[in-house]
C-alpha cells in the first residue's frame, strides 16, 4: 500500500479533514482495524508528511490567502512587509512626486511543503503611497521564488 492509498482508505472511512486523518495515522489501533500493519510503515509516515503539508498550507491559506503563478498555487504564511531592497527604481532613489517601484513579499509554501517567497512591486509616487496596504493591487504584478 503507497501513501495515497492510506490517506484514501483513511478518508473512506469517515475522516473529515487532514487533522482527523493525522490523529488516525498516529493511532496504531486504529491503523490495524483499517488493515494497515508494520509493513506499511513507510508508507504511514508518507502519509503522515503529505497529511502534515496539506493541513499547514490549508491554515496557512485560511489565515493569509493564496496566489497561483504558472498554474502552481501557494499559500501566504504571513502578510506582505516591505522589502526595502536597494534596485534600480526602489524608494530610497525617489524624492517626493517622483515615481518608484515600491516591493513588497511575504514567505508561502506550495502544497508539498517547499518554501518560496512571493515578491510584489507596485508604480507608486513617493508622497502619494496608499495609506494602509489594503489599496494596492495584490493581485497582479507578483513573481514567486525559491526560497
Amino acid at each position: 500500500m503507497n501513501a495515497q492509498q492510506i490517506i484514501d482508505l483513511i478518508r473512506n472511512a469517515g475522516a473529515e479533514d487532514n487533522q482527523s486523518i493525522l490523529y488516525t495515522l498516529e493511532d496504531g489501533a486504529a491503523l490495524l482495524a483499517l488493515g494497515i500493519t508494520d509493513a506499511d510503515q513507510e508508507a504511514v509516515e508518507e502519509a503522515h508528511e503529505i497529511s502534515n503539508n496539506a493541513r499547514i498550507y490549508s491554515e496557512a491559506a485560511r489565515q493569509y490567502g493564496e496566489v497561483t503563478h504558472e498554474g502552481r498555487s501557494y499559500a501566504l504564511l504571513g502578510q506582505a512587509d516591505l522589502t526595502n531592497r536597494v534596485f534600480y527604481g526602489w524608494e530610497g532613489d525617489a524624492a517626493d512626486g517622483d515615481e518608484y517601484i515600491s516591493e513588497w513579499s511575504a514567505p508561502a509554501i506550495d502544497q508539498d511543503g517547499e518554501e518560496y517567497v512571493v515578491r510584489w512591486r507596485f508604480d507608486a509616487i513617493k508622497g502619494q503611497e496608499p495609506e494602509d496596504g489594503s489599496s494596492w493591487p495584490w493581485h497582479m504584478g507578483y513573481e514567486v521564488i525559491a526560497a
